[in-house]
Formats: structure tokens, sequence, C-alpha cells
């Protein structure tokens, strides 16, 4: 086990939540939308944020925390969210965003290994355009690789988000509700809120 070095580890990760995406991947390129080809940069600078696109991508995101625990150490998250998008109908669109992380925690107990999944479903009008909106469920699985890094419960509730793009601005809010109702009974039962806002402003180039 000593000889599986963090480094190695997080590469064998990413193979692993990238492989199922490898096909769609490919073939969104090889049959890209029509608005994805007429975008313009400040379309495109505006699709990194905007959870409810009509296609296929993966959001990366790295977070290093420092001065952590009594030795002041340096911990990371490397979180994994893709977004897949479904055609229901002329109407309605549902949008399936998973979300898996993979932490360094150095403090109190040196931990590396993968967290809970989470997956949000939202149910979306597909004519949206300046206002777009989106609820539905979300479920967080106790896949967490070590006691520290994860629940240890099944957890569910609902989530929503509120969206206004247009010109520059690109703003949201997103929510959801999770409360434990499965798993370790050992453990403390889950029951949490969240919510973020943003707000953005994307030049023409």
């Amino acid at each position: 086990m000593k000889a599986i070095t963090p480094r190695r580890l997080l590469s064998v990760a990413i193979l692993l939540l990238a492989g199922p995406f490898a096909a769609p991947a490919r073939s969104q390129q090889a049959t890209p939308s029509p608005a994805a080809i007429s975008a313009n940069p400040q379309e495109l600078a505006k699709s990194v944020h905007n959870p409810f696109e009509d296609f296929f991508k993966i959001a990366l995101q790295s977070t290093t925390g420092f001065d952590i625990g009594p030795h002041h150490n340096a911990g990371d998250s490397l979180n994994v969210q893709p977004l897949l998008p479904f055609s229901l109908n002329r109407a309605w669109d549902l949008l399936v965003r998973p979300s898996l992380s993979l932490n360094y925690q150095p403090s109190p107990h040196e931990q590396f290994g993968l967290t809970d999944l989470q997956s949000s479903f939202f149910l979306s009008p597909h004519a949206a355009n300046e206002w777009i909106w989106g609820v539905g469920p979300i479920f967080q699985f106790p896949t967490a690789t070590s006691q520290g890094l994860g629940t240890g419960r099944w957890s569910a509730g609902p989530t929503a988000a509120l969206i206004y793009s247009k010109g520059p601005w690109f703003n949201a809010v997103l929510t959801y509700q999770l409360m434990s109702f499965a798993g370790n009974r050992n453990r403390g039962s889950v029951n949490q809120t969240y919510v973020e806002p943003e707000v953005s402003f994307n030049l023409d180039s």
C-alpha cells in the first residue's frame, strides 16, 4: 500500500471517472450542436458557468486549503462534475449532474481518497432563454473510501436552480437540501442545506 503514491492514485481515479464519458465526448466532438459552432467568446465564457447547457461537458475544480491542523499543512480537493443533458421531448430536458471529489486531508488524521458521490437530476423547460430554471431530486451515496471523507449514510432531497442570462451578465443560484434515510446508524444523521449564488460579467473577448 505504501508503494501507491497520491499522484498515482489521483491519475488512476481520473481515468476511472473519465472512462464512462469518453464515448459521449467523442460523439459530441464529431457532431457539435449549431449553437456551439456559432457561439462567440462571450457566450462560451458564460457556458462555463451554466449548469443547464444543452451539450455534454466535464467540469474540473481544484480547491487548496492552507494552514490546516496543528502542523499547518496544505490539503487539496479535486472535484469532477460532468453534465449529461437528455432531451425528453420538445418541451422538456433532463439534466444529470454527478459530482465526485478526490480529497487529500492532512488533519486530524492524514487521509487520501474519494468522497461521497452526489447526483442531481433537473427537469428544465427546453425553450427557456433569458430566465432558465430547473427542479428535481438529489441523491448522495456513501462511496467514500475512508470514514473521515464521507458521511456513511444514504441521503436524498430536493434541488433547484434559477439562472438569469442576458448580454454579458450571467447570474445564478443553485440550492439543495439533503437528509439521510439509510446507512450506518452509528454515524450522525445528515441534514444539510446548500446555497450557491453566482454573479459574473463576461467580456466580449
